[in-house]
């Protein structure tokens, strides 16, 4: 696929966006049901980028949730790997005093 339709731009009262590849590439992705709009996106590319950096940093498997491109929550394994066990640590983000 090297285009893909979007459901909306940034709200539903825009008119629908579009991701694509330059130079007629594929889309490095699959949408597997439904149809995405641009903040689907923009969520998900920032918890793949809070998982990659917390995997690099603890050598851990990891999970984040975003919500509207704000971090709502993040997960990691922490004995299961050793253990054999299925054990994991989530964290629920919030904002701090004022914020």
């Amino acid at each position: 696929m090297k285009e893909l339709e979007l459901k909306y731009g940034c709200n539903p009262n825009q008119k629908p966006s579009r991701i694509f590849m330059e130079e007629d590439r594929e889309l490095p992705i699959t949408v597997l049901s439904g149809k995405p709009g641009y903040i689907n996106f923009l969520d998900a590319f920032n918890g793949w980028q809070l998982v990659r950096e917390l995997k690099t940093a603890t050598k851990l498997p990891a999970a984040a949730s975003f919500k509207h491109v704000s971090p709502a929550g993040a997960g990691q394994d922490l004995l299961g790997r050793r253990h054999g066990r299925t054990v994991s640590l989530s964290l629920c983000l919030r904002p701090g005093p004022g914020g």
